[in-house]
């Protein structure tokens, strides 16, 4: 009894400390509170005086011809640039935070085989490492790093140059080599006539030729081979090799642009055209038309030689009745024959053929 009694006491002081801490940690909230209110107070405080004061002084100009400045304007000058000092610290803070909460960036390394990446990879390149080095060295070290192949080997011919110039010197042969837009626009149109066919209902095939179409326009559009994107024979070359039944839609739509728009076909309508289409077999729900489970289940017919046999015959010791079939009606039901009548069978077999 006088345990558990003991064991009361206890936890009723554990409960009043408890509850202590808890009330002198809202005292502690409220006071910090209280601190920040009083310290924005007084900011403001300060800024309004500062201000008075600058208004004050410029009030005087107009009747006083100023001799210098006075303490108190330089004073306030202080204070106006300590707080814009305070508020750039403070914007800079913010964007270091929110810098730190993004992903990591990622910048895939460039070989040179696809030169239509070449662009982009330059403009994350000088915006993700060159405006973060401090040095020449290290924006050719790091260039070097993030090429392969024989864009590699042209930055690495280079690195003998003089430090000051190596970097500067691997860009130019890199935009010589990769970044020419009449090499780069050239490359999409080949790209575009190497194109494989695209089987029925292939709804990824779709998306990434619509993908890349759209990536194309975009470049060529305005470049210096973007009126041949127009060209009739290019579109239709590309055109049929889409499916079958995309190509009849294909040929209603251009009737329609002729006939009622009046207007020539542009590459951008087979653009939206190749668009509707992917978004057209990647519907959730409605997309896909054709019946995989009856397909599956449907039975494979098979073709069989017809072999002529004039009969199949089993002899054995015992009186057992044995099975003779001839494959030239399969639609002679099988009879079962008696040992004597096999052995009949033969006899005639034999004395066909001596």
């Amino acid at each position: 009894m006088i345990n558990i009694q003991k064991i009361e006491q206890e936890e009723l002081s554990l409960k009043r400390e408890e509850l202590s801490l808890k009330q002198k940690e809202l005292e502690f909230k409220h006071a910090r509170s209280k601190a920040e209110i009083d310290k924005g107070n007084l900011e403001t405080i300060l800024l309004e005086q500062a201000l008075n004061e600058i208004d004050g002084h410029v009030e005087l100009t107009v009747h006083v011809i100023p001799t210098g400045p006075t303490p108190q304007t330089h004073d306030a000058n202080q204070l106006l640039h300590f707080l814009s000092q305070q508020n750039e610290i403070s914007r800079s803070m913010l964007s270091q935070r929110d810098q730190a909460s993004l992903s990591k960036k990622h910048l895939e390394p460039f070989d040179g085989t696809n030169i239509t990446k070449f662009k982009m990879f330059l403009y994350k390149f000088e915006l993700l490492i060159e405006s973060k080095c401090n040095t020449e060295v290290e924006k050719l070290t790091y260039l070097e790093q993030f090429t392969k192949g024989q864009a590699f080997k042209l930055v690495q011919s280079c690195s003998t140059c003089h430090p000051s110039v190596g970097y500067a010197k691997a860009k130019e042969l890199l935009i010589a080599e990769y970044g020419n837009d009449f090499k780069i626009a050239n490359a999409y149109l080949e790209t575009l006539s190497d194109w494989p066919e695209i089987e029925p209902e292939a709804k990824d095939s779709l998306l990434e030729l619509s993908t890349f179409l759209i990536q194309c326009q975009h470049f060529l559009e305005n470049g210096p081979l973007g009126s041949q994107l127009d060209n009739p024979k290019e579109m239709m070359n590309l055109v049929m090799k889409l499916p079958f039944k995309a190509r009849e839609r294909w040929r209603i739509q251009t009737l329609d642009i002729s006939k009622n728009a009046q207007r020539n076909v542009m590459f951008s309508d087979l653009v939206i055209f190749v668009q509707n289409e992917a978004s057209l077999v990647r519907q959730p729900l409605f997309g896909t038309i054709v019946d995989a489970t009856r397909r599956k289940n449907k039975p494979e017919t098979t073709v069989k030689s017809k072999t002529r046999v004039t009969a199949a015959v089993e002899i054995s010791s015992s009186d057992r009745l044995v099975e003779a079939t001839s494959e030239e009606n399969p639609s002679r039901k099988k009879r079962k024959r008696t040992r004597t009548e096999c052995k009949s069978l033969l006899h005639v077999g034999l004395s066909l053929n001596p």
